[in-house]
Order: structure tokens, then C-alpha cells, then sequence
């Protein structure tokens, strides 16, 4: 299957939590417009979840943002009104709730509204990707891989590159190089297996010596 990468310009982040907003926030520190989407959980104000994480963003220590100034390339979103803002985004990275059942139905909503270009990713620390992979179309398939930040995203150095069995290389290579030049970041590719690599070091008993 013929993979077309291209240069990633617009982002969305799906989740409003605490790794969902910094991980929007990181994007924008590097020069990205990013769409934040939150669910409906006030029928008054549909953005309210994405309006309050960015107000906790602006005050959360350590900064998420290198300058305040870059908040202004966050643009506020629900999954009821903005699902079409997707269209034409580049780079989707979903970090919600690890509930697997959450996660599929979230995947139903937007495959509708993907570009066959549209690279997918999971934030998962603990689901393997083959799980989230089932139900995706095959043409995602392909497209579709783990991106798992630490927190907070602006300070940890490392991020795991984690492919499914379906994920076509090309696709890794070129989120590879992406998030070493622009982010700054350390690539680490482990298997898909439960806690990947970060959280198996961090809660591996230590030997005395």
C-alpha cells in the first residue's frame, strides 16, 4: 500500500485533561495551530471543557507555555458542533480516558470526517494499539499508531513511538523525524505491549546493591 506523508501544518488534539491540554499546549509552543475538543458537559457553553482547560493551562506550574501569548493558537472545540474542523487536520493525536469502550466510540465519530492523508494516534500508556486498530477501516489501518507523551509534555525529553502490527513503517520514520526536529523531543519505538517501555522502567522493582 503506497503511504503519502506530508508536511504536518494543522493538529488536532482530542481530550481535554490534563495530557490532552498540554500536549495541545506543546504543539502550539513549537509554532502549530491546534484544535483542543472537549466533550459537552454544559448544554449553555458546548466549549466549556476546552474553555476550562486552557484556563488551567494559564496557570499550571510548570508553565506549558514557553509564552502566554501562545494560547491564541488553541482553537476551542466539542465533538456536537466542530467535527467538520477536522477535515483538513494533519496529525490527530486522541488522549481521553484509558477506556477502551470510550476510545472505539470516539474513533467511530471522527473516521467519517479523516482525510485519506490524516495520520491517527492514541496517547495510550497502558491499551495495546492492536485493540484500538480492530474496528478502523483499512485504509487507517496503516496510518494509525501510538504517540505516548510524558508529563508534562513540554519538559519530558522522551516520547514512545509505538506501532500496531498494520502500521506501515514509512508512517513511524516520518513521525520520527517530525517530532525530533520539531518538538525536540527523544524517539523511543517500543513493542505494543502493555505499559510500552516508560511505564515498565518506572514501575520495575529496583535491585540494592
Amino acid at each position: 500500500m503506497d503511504i503519502e506523508l506530508r508536511t504536518i501544518k494543522k493538529i488536532a488534539v482530542l481530550g481535554t485533561g490534563v495530557m490532552g491540554s498540554q500536549i495541545a499546549a506543546h504543539f502550539a509552543n513549537a509554532g502549530f495551530e491546534v484544535l483542543l475538543f472537549g466533550i459537552v458537559s454544559d448544554e449553555k457553553n458546548k466549549n466549556f471543557e476546552a474553555d476550562n482547560a486552557v484556563k488551567n493551562l494559564l496557570k499550571a506550574k510548570p508553565a506549558p507555555f514557553a509564552s502566554k501569548s501562545f494560547v491564541n493558537r488553541i482553537k476551542k472545540a466539542n465533538y456536537d458542533d466542530h467535527l467538520d474542523l477536522i477535515d483538513d487536520c494533519d496529525f490527530i493525536i486522541e488522549a481521553i480516558s484509558e477506556n477502551i469502550a470510550w476510545k472505539l466510540d470516539l474513533y467511530q465519530k471522527i473516521v467519517p470526517h479523516l482525510k485519506q492523508s490524516c495520520i491517527l494516534a492514541s496517547n495510550t500508556s497502558a491499551i495495546p494499539l492492536q485493540n484500538l486498530a480492530a474496528d478502523l477501516p483499512d485504509w487507517l489501518k496503516p496510518r494509525f499508531l501510538g504517540v505516548h507523551f510524558f508529563n508534562p509534555p513540554r519538559y519530558m525529553y522522551l516520547l514512545e513511538v509505538i506501532a500496531h502490527q498494520d502500521t506501515d513503517s514509512k508512517v513511524v520514520e516520518f513521525l520520527e523525524g517530525f517530532f525530533v526536529t520539531k518538538l525536540g523531543k527523544g524517539v523511543i519505538k517500543p513493542k505494543d505491549s502493555p505499559g510500552f517501555i516508560g511505564n515498565r522502567i518506572g514501575t520495575s522493582p529496583c535491585k540494592t546493591l
